[in-house]
Protein backbone atom coordinates (compact mmCIF):
# COMPACT_ATOMS: atom_id res chain seq x y z
CA UNK A 1 0.00 0.00 0.00
CA UNK A 2 2.00 3.05 -1.62
CA UNK A 3 0.05 5.84 -0.07
CA UNK A 4 -0.92 4.22 3.15
CA UNK A 5 -2.02 6.89 5.87
CA UNK A 6 -2.48 9.88 3.72
CA UNK A 7 -5.16 11.54 2.76
CA UNK A 8 -6.58 12.15 -1.28
CA UNK A 9 -8.69 15.01 -2.41
CA UNK A 10 -10.78 14.08 -5.21
CA UNK A 11 -13.04 16.93 -7.06
CA UNK A 12 -15.33 15.63 -9.13
CA UNK A 13 -15.47 12.16 -7.68
CA UNK A 14 -19.31 11.41 -8.23
CA UNK A 15 -18.48 9.74 -11.62
CA UNK A 16 -16.29 9.31 -14.27
CA UNK A 17 -12.47 9.42 -13.63
CA UNK A 18 -12.99 11.33 -10.46
CA UNK A 19 -14.96 8.14 -9.05
CA UNK A 20 -12.06 6.21 -10.44
CA UNK A 21 -9.08 8.27 -9.19
CA UNK A 22 -11.03 7.61 -5.92
CA UNK A 23 -11.40 3.87 -6.25
CA UNK A 24 -7.56 3.40 -7.18
CA UNK A 25 -6.36 6.01 -4.89
CA UNK A 26 -8.70 4.30 -1.79
CA UNK A 27 -7.17 0.70 -3.19
CA UNK A 28 -3.72 2.45 -2.62
CA UNK A 29 -4.09 3.06 1.44
CA UNK A 30 -5.15 6.67 0.88
CA UNK A 31 -7.94 8.03 3.13
CA UNK A 32 -10.36 9.78 0.40
CA UNK A 33 -12.01 13.07 0.55
CA UNK A 34 -14.60 13.21 -2.06
CA UNK A 35 -16.03 16.03 -3.37
CA UNK A 36 -18.66 16.76 -6.08
CA UNK A 37 -21.78 19.45 -6.76
CA UNK A 38 -23.59 16.49 -7.51
CA UNK A 39 -24.17 14.58 -4.19
CA UNK A 40 -25.99 11.36 -5.73
CA UNK A 41 -23.01 10.32 -7.58
CA UNK A 42 -20.96 10.58 -4.10
CA UNK A 43 -23.04 7.96 -2.45
CA UNK A 44 -22.45 5.88 -5.07
CA UNK A 45 -18.81 6.37 -4.76
CA UNK A 46 -19.11 5.94 -1.43
CA UNK A 47 -20.33 2.60 -1.41
CA UNK A 48 -17.54 1.94 -4.54
CA UNK A 49 -14.49 3.06 -2.26
CA UNK A 50 -15.99 1.33 1.01
CA UNK A 51 -16.41 -2.24 -1.33
CA UNK A 52 -12.85 -1.95 -1.54
CA UNK A 53 -12.11 -1.48 2.46
CA UNK A 54 -11.47 2.50 1.72
CA UNK A 55 -12.16 4.75 4.31
CA UNK A 56 -14.02 7.73 2.70
CA UNK A 57 -15.34 11.54 3.58
CA UNK A 58 -17.67 12.41 0.85
CA UNK A 59 -18.53 16.61 0.56
CA UNK A 60 -21.01 18.58 -1.46
CA UNK A 61 -18.69 21.45 -2.49
CA UNK A 62 -18.08 23.68 -5.66
CA UNK A 63 -14.96 23.92 -5.78
CA UNK A 64 -15.71 27.81 -7.74
CA UNK A 65 -16.52 28.70 -4.55
CA UNK A 66 -13.58 30.13 -2.01
CA UNK A 67 -16.34 29.49 0.73
CA UNK A 68 -16.86 25.76 -0.16
CA UNK A 69 -13.15 24.88 -0.50
CA UNK A 70 -12.26 26.80 3.13
CA UNK A 71 -15.22 24.28 4.51
CA UNK A 72 -13.43 21.68 3.12
CA UNK A 73 -10.24 22.32 4.11
CA UNK A 74 -11.41 22.99 7.34
CA UNK A 75 -13.64 19.35 7.44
Amino acid sequence: MKLKDKVAIVTGAAGGMGQGFAICLAGEGAKIVAVDIETEGLEKTEALVKEKGGEILTMRVDVSSEEDTLSMAEA
